[in-house]
């Protein structure tokens, strides 16, 4: 019996080293960073020039013009825009869906904080320190990334109202994102609609009644269970009055109720965190239909759902609602935990977020501390 295990450990062993040995190959042979460094150097610089260019020259148009529109932003005023992002990575799958944000979501802000807990300092620092070296707008720069460690007891709330004390007087814009999802192509729209208005016949000079928008997310939720329309916390933007309606409701003491610390059932305690952090953080604004917009639908109709025999409510884990409605919208993103979008870290699905990422990189991430705050079950479809 012992041989038999001692057999099957040299066995898995023998695996992940095998495995490690061809990504560090792949990465040598294949990564549009260093493929050429083996030939000549100026080759070298020329294939790092193309290589940084090339995820941004596929897209549209429109992405085109806001990207260029928000350099030229950035070189005349620098400190415009924060992304801060709610890190705690568990696994390899959350990793990849951290380093996927740093790829396509963080190219359109000056500067990035991740807030991630003690015991994932070290993985996170591992991802930011290759993030640094590879990824064009930290390699050259133009976007300043660092990473701040607390004592994680309020979930992705707290981390992100931890940072939030550090950035707020010195940006216009903020961004908060988890690392729930995966980027799969470049976006910059979560920070777009701030400053404009929601109603074309709006006074654009009418300050009193603050008409324009101060809070975006990228989905919005109108016909499910709750009695008024309201907006997801997994990726959120807010200018500077709406980061102060934002921190007012949500950045509170641990001894909050709103963090249901009296309720033993998991499943009520997440419920209860969400009812108030996510669904009636919208309604906090006194001019909701003006104040707030969501920029692609969360919620998927009951007829859909006949439909497509996927009785999964949201599109977090309806991955038929997430392809054939969501992806030709121009949705950029996946669930994590909802296996029927992205089951595999090899799906090709991932591969424009992740041009410059070596996987051997995961060879060396150590898992063993990971700490769920709240276990959530993996989501799959008609559960």
């Amino acid at each position: 019996s012992s041989s038999s295990s001692s057999s099957s450990s040299s066995s898995s062993g023998s695996k992940l080293i095998t495995g490690c040995f061809l990504a560090s190959l792949a990465w040598l042979f294949f990564n549009p960073v260093t493929r050429y460094a083996m030939v000549d150097k100026t080759v070298e610089i020329a294939a790092t020039t193309a290589a940084s260019i090339a995820p941004y020259e596929t897209a549209s148009a429109t992405v085109a013009a806001a990207t260029a529109a928000a350099n030229a932003n950035t070189n005349k005023n620098s400190k415009q825009k924060v992304l801060v992002i709610a890190s705690v990575p568990l696994d390899k799958d959350h990793s990849i869906a951290l380093w996927s944000q740093l790829e396509c979501f963080a190219g359109s802000f000056d500067h990035v904080v991740i807030s991630t807990a003690y015991w994932s300092k070290t993985v996170v620092a591992r991802i930011v320190e290759e993030a640094r070296l590879t990824i064009p707008h930290f390699r050259s720069g133009r976007v300043t990334i660092e990473i701040n460690a607390y004592d994680n007891k309020k979930y992705d709330v707290g981390l992100w109202c931890d940072a939030l004390m550090g950035v707020k007087g010195r940006f216009k814009k903020f961004a908060l994102l988890n690392d729930s999802i995966y980027a799969l192509k470049q976006f910059d729209g979560i920070t777009e609609a701030l400053g404009t208005t929601n109603n074309d016949q709006v006074d654009n000079n009418d300050q009193v009644d603050r008409k324009f928008v101060s809070m975006t997310s990228l989905n919005h939720h109108e016909n499910d269970d709750a009695y008024r329309p309201w907006l997801e916390s997994v990726f959120r933007a807010f200018d500077s009055y709406g980061l102060e309606v934002f921190m007012g409701h949500s950045c509170v003491p641990m001894e909050h109720g709103s963090f249901c610390n009296k309720e033993n059932n998991l499943a009520k305690k997440k419920r209860c965190i969400t009812n108030y952090h996510e669904l009636s953080m919208s309604w906090q604004f006194p001019n909701m239909e003006q104040q707030v917009k969501g920029l692609f639908p969360g919620t998927v109709s009951e007829e859909f759902r006949k439909v497509s025999g996927n009785e999964f409510p949201t599109w977090v884990c309806n991955d038929n609602f997430w392809r054939d409605v969501l992806l030709p919208m121009g949705f950029p993103a996946a669930k994590v935990n909802c296996l029927p979008m992205i089951d595999d870290m090899e799906d090709p699905m991932l591969d424009t977020c992740t041009t410059f990422l070596n996987r051997e990189l995961f060879c060396d991430l150590d898992f063993s501390d990971a700490v769920r705050s709240i276990r959530y079950p993996k989501m799959s479809r008609g559960s």
